[in-house]
């Protein structure tokens, strides 16, 4: 995995000009942190990793004392349901470990948080409930950390690059933390900033992720999991390069070229490299701040279904979306016209939108506009969910009954998306025996991990925050022009 987050870093970092043109985008000359030394690095690996081991190790020896307790008394039926009953409590410990070694640990183990706690449809409701909250803002870390990440990055103290930055930052991610600052040419930015060693970090926590992947394959068999971890390493290995978060930005932008109701800060190449990016600060009100839309004069509905048509766009239109958008990551503006504008930021995790999910996703959700079973399947096939040897009815059906349950698609019509439903799907639906059935004929389809994971993180926050929007009305103008280019083309 360590040679995925390498060929990630290394592919080549360029910027696609209005006239087509490739620039190289270099990072500027920067200290290359040799003074602490390649042994006090492994030093500190070593140390994470035995630290996240014996926490991998203690949930793995909690479920392994639970099994052999299910084979030494299996023969009695009292003793089986005292031990089904105790599944429960088994999986809430557990579940409970997870959160606090991710949340001590921070960096990756908070990612696989997060994406654990998306997969709720096949795992323990308890994990769903406790790892949603790694959701939430990740405590910063010391201003002295930031400090020595800007001397590392360019050679030079922070008062040589900035008359100004501030102490507290802006945000704080697992990765990197963004600070205030003003340049010395008078111009207010928000400057990202990686922490020291991050790459070392990530190889190690990766070799982790892999072990509890691998234990959770064999009690929750979808096929194709190596992809999650393969997929999880790509995206941290372009997130640890700012320049391509600079690139996306740029990508991004020139997408909404023209449109109001969406804009991004602009990057500043000159003070940017690959550990620190340098952005025009931008301000604006976080959507889940209801007294501060008031101020400005947005409704939160306004400003959730502003967000969900951009994000429909991005993926339907663009192919290529915002691949973590979580509440701290897009703020809300009012443009002249009186109307929600949304600032789009933190661009390290964005994706191209596989062409077979997009149209296999197109496929689904027009079968289930049409209520046609068939079209819904060859949907979901095209999306690559189905393993060799699949029950097809019963994957279609659980697809059709989840979709439709959280759109509202039924007799009555259009709907409203509930966030009791929106919770449902992480606490599983099917019963064990057709869960166990349903995980046996699913594959983890590829490209999947960042368009499932910002779905799910989008649409939670559009349930907290607009629980009376219609998704399905966002939705259709877009569907409607797919079916009909599908219709031209045949």
């Amino acid at each position: 995995m360590g040679a995925t987050i390498r060929a990630a870093r290394e592919a080549q970092v360029c910027e696609v000009g209005e006239g087509g043109e490739m620039a190289l985008l270099e990072p500027i000359e920067r200290y290359d942190g040799s003074l602490l030394g390649s042994s006090f690095v492994g030093a500190r690996a070593a140390v994470r990793l035995a630290r996240a081991g014996a926490w991998f190790l203690y949930i793995l020896s909690s479920y392994r004392l639970q099994r052999a307790l299910v084979f030494i008394f299996g023969w009695s039926a009292f003793m089986t349901v005292r031990l089904e009953r105790r599944w429960d409590r088994v999986h809430a410990a557990n579940a409970r470990r997870f959160y606090v070694a991710a949340s001590r640990l921070s960096g990756v183990y908070v990612k696989l948080g997060q994406v654990v706690s998306t997969l709720g449809t096949f795992l323990p409701e308890a994990y769903a409930h406790e790892l949603q909250k790694l959701q939430d803002r990740v405590p910063p870390r010391s201003f002295e950390v930031i400090d020595e990440a800007i001397f590392r990055a360019y050679g030079k103290p922070w008062p040589v690059m900035f008359s100004e930055l501030s102490r507290e930052p802006l945000a704080a991610a697992s990765l990197g933390q963004v600070h205030r600052a003003r340049t010395h040419d008078g111009r207010d930015v928000a400057v990202k900033v990686l922490y020291p060693d991050i790459e070392a970090t990530l190889k190690v926590d990766l070799v982790v992720v892999g072990w509890v992947l691998d234990v959770l394959e064999r009690f929750y068999p979808i096929s194709d999991l190596d992809r999650l971890h393969r997929s999880m390493g790509e995206m941290l290995g372009r997130e640890t390069d700012l320049r391509l978060e600079a690139q996306a930005l740029r990508k991004m932008k020139r997408n909404f070229e023209g449109d109001a109701s969406v804009t991004l800060p602009e990057v500043d190449l000159a003070l940017s490299n690959d550990r620190v990016l340098v952005m025009s600060f931008v301000d604006g009100v976080r959507i889940t701040d209801r007294d501060g839309l008031a101020r400005i004069g947005i409704s939160a509905h306004d400003a959730a279904r502003t967000l969900l048509d951009a994000f429909i766009r991005q993926v339907f239109v663009h192919r290529y979306f915002h691949a973590d958008p979580h509440p701290g990551n897009f703020l809300v503006q009012r443009d002249d016209q009186g109307r929600p504008r949304i600032v789009l930021l933190d661009l390290g995790a964005s994706a191209t939108a596989k062409e077979h999910l997009v149209d296999g996703l197109m496929e689904v959700v027009s079968g289930l506009f049409q209520k046609n079973d068939r079209i819904v399947l060859a949907g979901v096939s095209r999306m690559g969910f189905l393993a060799k040897d699949a029950d097809q009815e019963l994957v279609g059906r659980h697809i059709k009954e989840t979709l439709g349950r959280l759109l509202r698609v039924d007799g009555a019509g259009m709907g409203q998306l509930d966030k009791r439903l929106v919770d449902r799907l992480s606490k599983g639906g099917p019963d064990k025996r057709e869960a166990q059935a349903l995980m046996r004929s699913v594959s983890y389809p590829d490209g999947w991990f960042e368009l499932e994971r910002s779905v799910a993180m989008l649409l939670g926050v559009l349930a907290s925050e607009a629980p009376k929007l219609d998704p399905t009305q966002v939705a259709f103008p877009h569907i409607a022009r797919w079916i009909a280019s599908r219709a031209g083309r045949t």
